[in-house]
């Protein structure tokens, strides 16, 4: 009997659940191969010495923009100094910072729309000479931080209007030791005015007159006779009478006749 119980297997021995026994087998060992294509941070792929190199470029970029950004601020504060101390200059003896001055006043126009073209006028008139001219856009220049006189006249002006002002320029002399505007005798540039002064258009299509060019062409004429060599100047270089053009513009709202007949013959 005790031969045959020593060989039933155990859950007949005392009928009690089986219990598992511990297996002998060993769990297989899990190998990784790494085949060299996991991501890396880009930092953390670099060689030291490449670490240290790249900190310094970054450090020296830093810099860089630090000094640029100082020189910029510098330069700022430099201009505006020198801007300040040019535009009191406009209220002394210095002629060159006040015409510079009254062109600015003249396109800002108190705030008003428009430019203030008699302003322009009577300030390219009181300029003596060529070289006069250049000191004022210099000036000009100074007071407004790089501001271009040239660019802003035309910015500021119809086409006609800067043709005025380019024909007043133009007929002054380079040089002027007196100081103040000659009296120029040219009859092409005043023939340039007229015209330019009856060729204004509005929105570039309805056609207009400025007739405070045209009285301040008559204002420099010294006598009729200045007309009469102005109008043949007009006629060969427009192919058109000045008389008929002076009747047609300004419709006998201004006398022009009357206003010329107060002047010497010659």
């Amino acid at each position: 009997m005790d031969n045959a119980t020593d060989n039933l297997p155990v859950r007949y021995l005392n009928n009690s659940p089986p219990v598992p026994l511990p297996s002998t087998q060993s769990q297989p060992t899990q190998i990784v191969v790494s085949n060299g294509n996991e991501k890396k941070g880009v930092w953390r792929s670099l060689k030291d010495e490449d670490r240290s190199r790249f900190a310094k470029w970054i450090a020296l970029g830093i810099v860089g923009v630090c000094a640029a950004g100082a020189i910029w601020l510098i330069d700022r504060k430099v201009k505006k100094v020198r801007a300040r101390a040019e535009e009191n200059k406009s209220f002394g003896k210095d002629k060159h910072s006040t015409w510079a001055k009254q062109f600015r006043q003249a396109f800002d126009n108190d705030g008003w729309w428009g430019t203030d073209v008699p302003l322009v006028r009577q300030t390219m008139r009181a300029i003596p000479s060529k070289t006069d001219f250049e000191k004022v856009q210099n000036s000009y220049k100074t007071q407004y931080e790089g501001a271009n006189l040239i660019h802003d006249l035309a910015d500021e002006l119809t086409k006609t209007e800067y043709e005025e002002m380019l024909a007043i320029k133009n007929a002054k002399p380079q040089t002027s030791k007196s100081g103040v505007a000659p009296k120029v005798y040219d009859p092409e540039g005043w023939a340039k005015r007229l015209h330019a002064a009856m060729s204004l258009t509005w929105f570039g299509f309805m056609p207009a007159t400025d007739e405070e060019a045209i009285e301040a062409v008559f204002q420099e004429f010294p006598n009729q006779q200045a007309f009469y060599n102005t109008a043949a100047k007009y006629k060969k270089m427009y192919g058109v009478s000045l008389w008929t053009d002076l009747d047609g513009d300004l419709d006998w709202s201004w006398d022009w006749r009357a206003e010329l007949k107060k002047k010497p013959k010659k």
